[in-house]
């Protein structure tokens, strides 16, 4: 622990040719419980606290840092009897920075972010069978190996509106998640290009559309490709502003992934990936805010019964949150949330056929935010 907070400051070191002209620093206590019902039990809970530092330049360069300290527990039941993992660390430190000019007159952006591998390489596969469900719920923990992410960004004007533009590469770092493993494992690099039209409604409202393309490449094992996500679009549409009714309504769409067979890449006979629908509406009154979530899952391409079918399933989420003031640029954030995941045929009984399920997930959150 030591070892990763001495990484962490020294980092932070600012060339004596650099003044600081403001900046932000953020930290706060999480905690999450959730639990199936299902014959088998699959249950766990979570406590971080995450640590966030921004210094800002100039209004046209700014540095961040982030990371979180935490502990879970993490229950399942494959076979007779369940079996749990606690597992305490640093998750990995992301560092990154922003630069903001002119370029073929429009408002350009680049932004560079580094992995610092300051986490544990093994949490995320000794987590993975009493996590929920991650069509639903992201992973809240990542420790992985050194990587590297950039973008490039512009902003034009076109009528009222301002469309966004941006192009970006993600470099995947090799490591050794799981000791069984023969070899290290390099999830597949990515590129990415997104666009967005923002158009003012008027009253501090306005209407965003947002679209996204992914393309990927083969994850590595030992230095054979192993495995490679098939390109993925995202589409959205937002309406709102500041204060009262907004809404976000989108998709996240998956095409099939090859696999290696016979030493090669095949694209596989069925999809195992199913869509995702989702749709958030929040309210915002004075200081409080509460958010809302449906998420659609269809089934994958798996015919039912067989080793590799997902049935899908839904997600039903609501979370309150209030911001208390601690003068001119802090805020003391108070918030929780609950979310109900129903499993169609998630879940297996006693004998190992599918049986409907569903996760329940409490969260409980603190934060203490200050700029200055």
């Amino acid at each position: 622990m030591r070892r990763t907070l001495l990484l962490m400051a020294a980092l932070w070191i600012v060339p004596p040719t650099l003044s600081l002209a403001g900046g932000s620093f953020g930290f706060g206590e999480n905690y999450q419980t959730w639990s199936s019902d299902f014959d088998r039990r699959f249950s766990g809970w979570e406590c971080w606290t995450p640590l966030s530092l921004g210094l800002r330049f100039s209004p046209a360069f700014d540095l961040y840092s982030r990371s979180q300290y935490g502990t879970g527990q993490y229950t399942s039941q494959l076979g007779a009897l369940p079996e749990t993992e606690i597992l305490t660390h640093f998750s990995d430190t992301k560092l990154g920075g922003d630069l903001n000019f002119r370029a073929f007159g429009a408002d350009s952006l680049v932004s560079l972010e580094c992995n610092l591998p300051t986490g544990d390489k093994q949490w995320e596969t000794l987590q993975v069978a009493g996590n929920l469900p991650t069509d639903f719920v992201d992973t809240r923990y990542e420790g992985r190996a050194f990587g590297m992410s950039g973008m490039y960004a512009m902003a034009l004007p076109w009528g009222k509106s301002r469309l966004g533009l941006a192009a970006g590469y993600q470099v995947e770092g090799a490591y050794q998640p799981d000791p069984g493993l023969s070899g290290d494992l390099k999830a597949g690099d990515a590129f990415f290009v997104a666009g967005n039209r923002v158009h003012p409604l008027g009253h501090g409202k306005n209407e965003t559309f947002r679209a996204s393309f992914l393309v990927y490449r083969p994850t590595r094992q030992d230095g054979n490709d192993v495995f490679q996500l098939g390109p993925n679009l995202n589409l959205s549409y937002s309406r709102g502003g500041t204060k009262g009714f907004s809404y976000e309504a989108g998709s996240n769409i998956y095409t099939k992934a090859r696999r290696n067979e016979g030493g090669a890449l095949v694209t596989e006979g069925h999809a195992s990936l199913g869509q995702r629908f989702y749709v958030q509406p929040s309210y915002r009154y004075r200081k409080m805010k509460i958010d809302g979530s449906v998420k659609w899952v269809t089934a994958n391409g798996y015919p039912e019964g067989e080793s590799g079918y997902d049935g899908g399933g839904w997600l039903f989420g609501i979370s309150p949150s209030l911001r208390i003031p601690m003068g001119r640029k802090s805020a003391w954030v108070l918030s929780t949330s609950y979310d109900h995941i129903l499993l169609p045929h998630g879940g297996v009984d006693a004998s190992g056929a599918l049986v409907a399920g569903a996760y329940n997930r409490f969260t409980f959150g603190s934060s203490w935010e200050v700029a200055w």
